[in-house]
C-alpha cells in the first residue's frame, strides 16, 4: 500500500491550481458559482460588501464548499495576480458564507451581510 500523500503538498497543488487561473478571474458562465455572482448588481455595492454578498448568494445556491472556494480562489489570485489580496476580504467571505446557509433570500443575506458590517 503506497503512503498517503501529505496534506501539505495536496494544499500546494491546489493552490497552485488555483493561482494559475488568475489572469481568468470568471468561472465558466454556466457554472453555479459564476451565475450567482452575475445575478447580483455588485457595482453598487462596497468592496467588503461585494465579498459578503457574493460568498452568500454562492453558499445559498452551490453551497458552502463552492463559496470556500471561490471566495479564496479570488484572494489567491489577486495575492499572485493584478488584484490587491485583503485579509477583510477572507473575513467578508466568512461572514457571507455564515449568511448564506442562514438565509434562503436576497434580502434575509443582504440583511445578515449589513449586520455583520458588510
Amino acid at each position: 500500500m503506497p503512503d498517503p500523500v501529505p496534506a501539505w503538498r495536496v494544499l500546494a497543488a491546489c493552490a497552485l491550481a488555483v493561482v494559475s487561473c488568475a489572469s481568468t478571474p470568471r468561472a465558466p458562465a454556466d457554472s453555479c458559482m459564476q451565475q450567482a455572482v452575475d445575478s447580483l448588481d455588485l457595482a453598487l455595492m462596497s468592496g467588503d460588501r461585494q465579498h459578503c454578498m457574493a460568498s452568500g448568494t454562492i453558499a445559498s445556491r452551490c453551497g458552502s464548499a463552492s463559496a470556500w472556494i471561490a471566495g479564496y480562489g479570488k484572494e489567491l489570485g489577486d495575492l499572485f495576480g493584478p488584484g490587491s489580496f485583503q485579509q477583510r476580504d477572507l473575513a467578508a467571505n466568512s461572514a457571507g458564507r455564515q449568511c448564506g446557509v442562514a438565509t434562503d433570500t436576497e434580502a434575509g443575506l443582504a440583511a445578515c451581510c449589513a449586520e455583520a458590517g458588510y
